[in-house]
């Protein structure tokens, strides 16, 4: 980094150390200022010198798979445990790596082809709290249920009927586990 004033070599007093520090730290101000404001996500991923981040090459922080919402708003993660029929969400921001807390206390999925005889099957997934990271059911970012019908079995449709992200509405969401290759 380059300053536009030369900082005295040597100071000749206490009073001069201090001068140089105040002087660099107006310089370090002013730089941060020149940027207008925060940066974006992308703006911090570039910045970083990764440059935009891809959905595809993104990985799931829990060993889940990711469904994106939005161009790249944020991200729901999907871990199944197929030995209890336990299926998890994991709300992520639009980098995949850092949780994104709701305030809606549940999250609701159209099942397709869960139940034999009964093509569309509403599950719910109720918002968790954590008191280690002060989450409560309505202001979390992980939400989970009981789906015994998923128990043995590795996969699954369904629809994500509605999730609120800072002001976006985002409604049936489709939903394959694991994820089906796009062609």
């Amino acid at each position: 980094m380059h300053l536009s004033a030369p900082l005295p070599s040597r100071p000749s007093c206490a009073l001069g150390s201090a001068a140089r520090m105040v002087a660099l730290t107006c310089t370090v101000l002013a730089l941060a200022a020149c940027g207008g404001g925060e940066p974006s996500t992308a703006d911090s991923a570039q910045a970083a010198g990764e440059g935009p981040v891809a959905s595809a090459a993104m990985t799931a922080p829990h060993g889940g798979m990711l469904v994106e919402l939005g161009n790249r708003v944020a991200h729901v993660e999907f871990v199944l445990d197929t030995t209890r029929g336990i299926l998890t969400a994991y709300v992520l921001d639009a980098t995949a790596r850092q949780p994104l807390r709701l305030t809606q206390g549940r999250l609701d999925l159209t099942m397709f082809d869960l139940v034999e005889g009964n093509p569309e099957v509403v599950t719910v997934l109720a918002g968790k709290a954590n008191p280690r990271t002060e989450e409560t059911y309505d202001n979390t970012s992980v939400f989970i249920g009981f789906v015994p019908q998923l128990a043995g079995r590795g996969q699954f449709r369904a629809s994500l009927q509605r999730v609120e992200i800072a002001g976006q509405v985002f409604t049936d969401v489709p939903v394959s586990y694991p994820a089906t290759a796009r062609t």
